[in-house]
């Protein structure tokens, strides 16, 4: 993917919240990567071609498909430094390490939570949204207990297993080996 794709794709992601049902104005997102009009066209007319864009209105608001989320998430993960896998621990409590990157890991599962709607996806989206909960009552503690973040995790995980969250199922996974 050439550049101009990619930091278009990765700001319509932002833009969206990468949420494929959200719709922005191609313009826009050109706009604040400080583009002309034109420039933006030609950016989504290519993410459109490879199936990462749809388009929404002929006035120019698109969204994001859900292969364009997966590149996308695909292009943050390959610019971001890789960083020793996490690990929860055996400790009584969460070590600093782990309470410092424990949000982004919930933020991703939010996300994954919030793109859930309408039958048994509603009901596993209100799962998880519970599960979110209990852990942030833990972090909410000035002693989050591990046990109790680690079967919530579990929980979470066997919740995404399957349905669509596989990848991140297995990450979560494997946060909870020793």
């Amino acid at each position: 993917m050439e550049d101009d794709s990619r930091r278009f794709l990765l700001e319509l992601r932002e833009q969206t919240g990468g949420d494929p049902a959200r719709s922005v104005s191609l313009y826009e997102v050109g706009r604040v990567l400080g583009w002309e009009r034109p420039q933006a066209l030609n950016a989504a007319q290519d993410l459109m071609a490879a199936g990462f864009v749809e388009i929404r209105s002929l006035s120019g608001a698109i969204a994001i498909s859900p292969a364009g989320v997966s590149a996308a998430e695909g292009a943050l993960r390959a610019a971001a430094p890789a960083a020793p896998p996490l690990r929860l621990g055996r400790g009584p409590v969460l070590e600093e390490g782990v309470l410092r990157r424990l949000p982004a890991v919930l933020e991703e599962i939010r996300g994954t939570a919030g793109a859930a709607a309408g039958g048994p996806a509603e009901a596993m989206r209100r799962e998880l949204e519970a599960d979110l909960q209990t852990i942030a009552a833990q972090l909410a503690s000035p002693r989050p207990k591990t046990a109790v973040v680690r079967e919530t995790l579990r929980s979470i995980a066997e919740t995404l297993a399957g349905n669509a969250g596989e990848g991140l199922a297995a990450r979560l996974r494997s946060m909870l080996e020793d």
